[in-house]
């Protein structure tokens, strides 16, 4: 999709630590890739998240969720579930 000229927001919750897959992303590409700071366990960063989107973005037409997670801990969100 990116290599077809869509605009790609990447959201993460290190955007330092993104910031190098989006300068490969846009070396391999020559697209300019956008990062935006969003912790799933964090209610406070959904909503700031989607409130950036909404407030700056006039459509999205896919949206692409890939969160995974390589050790299962116990334990609690911020939110406390």
């Amino acid at each position: 999709m990116f290599c077809l000229g869509a605009k790609v927001i990447i959201a993460c919750r290190d955007v330092e630590r993104s910031n190098k897959v989006s300068k490969e992303i846009s070396d391999e590409t020559g697209n300019k890739v956008e990062m935006a700071k969003l912790n799933l366990g964090s209610f406070k960063s959904v909503r700031k998240f989607a409130n950036g989107i909404l407030d700056n973005e006039p459509q999205i037409h896919v949206l692409i969720n890939n969160a995974g997670k390589n050790k299962i801990q116990i334990g609690y969100s911020y939110n406390s579930y």
